[in-house]
């Protein structure tokens, strides 16, 4: 991912989980999206910042070969500035 000062970057993130239930990968992806909310969280690095947000749609479930593998797609957006 790469993105410019005073611009937004989109990235994806992936949370893979070896179960035959969903219920661990979707608590993990429900803590992210917990702690994106209320317009996100910003971090500031050498005079600048970086605003993380949820990107839309945030979360999806994902097939995989191995029906042993559970897999969360994120999107998440970055604002530099």
């Amino acid at each position: 991912m790469t993105g410019g000062f005073n611009g937004d970057a989109t990235c994806n993130a992936s949370i893979w989980d070896r179960s035959t239930s969903w219920a661990r990968a979707d608590a993990l992806s429900d803590l992210i999206e917990y702690n994106l909310r209320n317009g996100g969280r910003v971090i500031p690095y050498d005079g600048g910042m970086m605003w993380i947000s949820a990107g839309m749609p945030f979360s999806q479930s994902m097939g995989d070969d191995d029906d042993s593998i559970r897999r969360k797609l994120l999107t998440i957006t970055i604002h530099f500035a």
